[in-house]
């Protein structure tokens, strides 16, 4: 995850902190060494007494053996992990000008067992355990205070053993240098330590105030790093001895609860257990390793142990640290940059540290104490990736609490424009069922008609029927002849009731019912004028004919019932006094029976709808009917295979047109 530019900013600021630190720590705790100080690593040499048991008669008889080894490298002397005890043999020329003594100092804190013999025969003895008011020299590290001869050479031997690496960096010095060099170096350590205490308590403070278990480990880890550098810097002992401080508890178990809450930390720092679930258990084992280390002096293992386990998870540990956090910086998590760098600097420190202990190394003032720069560095690090978490979440935080907000008002505009949606649906259907009650009572209203419409229609025919019967009877009593005309209306009111029962009380009124039709020969010619001829129209309704001699195949009663309702429609809309004009057209194979009217006409709208049941177009809606009729006649269409087309325009009039299939003349 790339750093903002302020983030950059403060990021070369602390590096450059502690770039500067460094070389001035180094400068603090080697000032003057030329001049008042003398290294005798490259002047020293040595015997290894495997058994820990010669004495200092049988040591100086080995030298006059030649048994003795040259430490010829300019390095500090580094035995590494040994159960032995090694013999230095110092040869100190008289100093220049002549001192009332010097200081010899082993700058190495871990050291038990140390005894200097000096040329007069007395006997210094010290260790890392003994309290600083029983030391030869109070101070941080086992120093001697010594007496050269003022002229030629003086013969020192060194006894020493450790339960831990075995590390002798010798310095002699002159004892106001040493004065000031020690303090400025505890001045050095004093800053070193200042900043630990100041991350620690700022990092609990934030531990205390967000409750983030990632400080509370960030804490486990500052403590037991910096408790652990208090004792590798000979303070542990010089302070603590006297206190009664457990000889077991030293810097392995510190290093060890250090690197444990390290891997906690990281765990923690990129939620591991739910991100890297087969990663975490490795991690979980190292915590595990980790707590194996600190708990060996409880088992009676001996330093050397500990140190040799911590060395090698500290290994171990170091590069799977790394992977984790450059998997987790290559997924883009914040911080992981930072972390990625500390893990260098401080796996760097950690194996050069622990191939120092197991001699891999040299030993110099690096090596002896690059864990304890790099340390400072790497918690720094640790403690600006924490910094770029937190910014990090909590703009995640104020970017979801954003989001959230926007759905929010999402979810609310949303809830309104369904809420007036569900009121226009509401609304809507509740036009819907209003004027579906509006038109139910107009059927019902529709049906009362319809029944006073049958009794109407049905009294005229017999009326007719009723009035011609009477004359006929009162002619026959007066002697008179019953003429024809008579007998020819009560004919045509007959068939008019009987095209009325055809078409009104028709099983299921409004369901033709067609099953089976009788069809026969009908010519156009003929038949048409008869039909016309039959219908009782209005005096003042004229209908005008048209036909040419054409057959057709069909059922004469069905297609008569077909063209009475279309002439009665025509009839119906149109004005008194215009023309209903019908006409056969032919089409190829088709023959069309047309009837023309001048009325109202009919919307477009409607005309996809119009031979529905009971369906009747707006312009209809002013005159008497149930709208079957033209239901009546699309069914009897469809049963002669024809059709019926209909052309109208609103306001100039319609046109219906029932096509059939053609008879060619010469048919039968």
């Amino acid at each position: 995850m790339a750093l903002t530019h302020r983030q950059t900013i403060h990021m070369r600021m602390l590096t450059a902190f502690f770039l500067m630190l460094m070389p001035m720590t180094l400068w603090g705790q080697s000032t003057s060494v030329n001049t008042n100080a003398a290294y005798l690593a490259a002047a020293v040499d040595y015997l290894e007494d495997p058994q820990a048991r010669l004495t200092l008669s049988e040591v100086q008889d080995a030298y006059r053996r030649g048994e003795f080894t040259r430490h010829d490298s300019p390095s500090d002397i580094n035995f590494g992990l040994t159960s032995s005890a090694y013999w230095l043999r110092l040869v100190v020329n008289a100093p220049t000008p002549p001192k009332t003594f010097s200081l010899l100092e082993i700058g190495f804190y871990a050291l038990t067992d140390v005894a200097l013999f000096h040329p007069d025969g007395r006997v210094d003895r010290t260790g890392a355990y003994q309290p600083a008011g029983e030391r030869p020299w109070a101070h941080r590290h086992l120093v001697f205070p010594i007496q050269p001869k003022r002229s030629g050479q003086s013969v020192y031997y060194l006894r020493v053993t450790s339960q831990g690496s075995v590390t002798v960096p010798l310095t002699l010095w002159d004892p106001n240098a040493f004065s000031n060099h020690t303090q400025q170096s505890y001045f050095w350590i004093a800053t070193y330590f200042g900043l630990i205490v100041a991350l620690f308590v700022f990092s609990f403070f934030v531990f205390l105030t967000l409750r983030s278990t990632r400080y509370l480990y960030y804490c486990g880890f500052l403590f037991f790093t910096g408790l652990g550098m208090f004792f590798m810097n000979g303070l542990g002992g010089f302070f603590f001895n006297p206190l009664g401080w457990p000889k077991a508890i030293g810097t392995n178990t510190l290093y060890s609860l250090s690197g444990m809450f390290a891997v906690l930390f990281l765990r923690s720092f990129f939620e591991t257990q739910e991100n890297m679930p087969s990663i975490d258990k490795v991690m979980q084992i190292l915590i595990g390793g980790f707590a194996f280390v600190a708990l060996l002096p409880l088992t009676g293992a001996s330093v050397r142990d500990g140190v040799s386990a911590l060395s090698i998870i500290a290994l171990v540990a170091g590069p799977i640290l790394l992977g984790v956090t450059v998997k987790n910086w290559l997924r883009g998590e914040p911080g992981a940059n930072i972390l990625m760098i500390g893990w260098r600097v401080l796996l760097g420190a950690v194996m050069v540290q622990s191939a120092r202990n197991l001699d891999w190394v040299p030993t110099n003032f690096f090596t002896l104490n690059v864990l304890q720069i790099f340390s400072l560095v790497e918690m720094g690090l640790f403690a600006f990736a924490l910094a770029q978490q937190i910014a990090f979440e909590r703009k995640e935080r104020a970017r979801f609490q954003a989001l959230a907000n926007q759905r929010k008002e999402a979810l609310i505009t949303q809830l309104r424009e369904s809420e007036e949606r569900l009121q226009q649906t509401v609304e809507k259907r509740t036009r819907s069922l209003s004027r579906a009650l509006v038109r139910e009572r107009k059927m019902m209203n529709d049906y009362f008609e319809f029944g006073s419409l049958v009794a109407h229609e049905f009294r005229n025919p017999l009326a007719i029927i009723s009035t011609q019967a009477e004359v006929a009877k009162h002619d026959r009593r007066v002697g008179g002849k019953v003429s024809a005309h008579r007998y020819e209306a009560i004919e045509r009111a007959v068939e008019r009731l009987r095209v009325l029962f055809n078409r009104w009380l028709d099983p299921g009124v409004g369901k033709l019912g067609i099953k089976e039709i009788s069809k026969s020969l009908i010519w156009l010619d003929q038949w048409l004028p008869a039909v016309i001829a039959r219908d009782r129209l209005n005096d003042q309704q004229r209908i005008s004919l048209e036909v040419s001699h054409l057959a057709v195949i069909g059922d004469e009663e069905m297609l008569t019932t077909a063209l009475v309702n279309l002439l009665d429609n025509a009839l119906k809309y149109s004005t008194p006094d215009s023309w209903v004009e019908v006409k056969t057209i032919i089409e190829g194979d088709q023959v069309g029976i047309a009837v023309t009217d001048q009325g109202v006409g009919i919307d477009s709208s409607d005309f996809e709808r119009l031979c529905e049941k009971q369906y009747r177009g707006g312009a209809a809606t002013d005159a008497a009917g149930q709208g079957l009729g033209l239901y009546f006649v699309k069914q009897i269409m469809d049963a002669h295979n024809g059709s019926l087309v209909v052309d109208s325009v609103v306001g100039q009039g319609s046109r219906f047109t029932m096509w059939i299939p053609r008879v060619s003349q010469s048919y039968g």
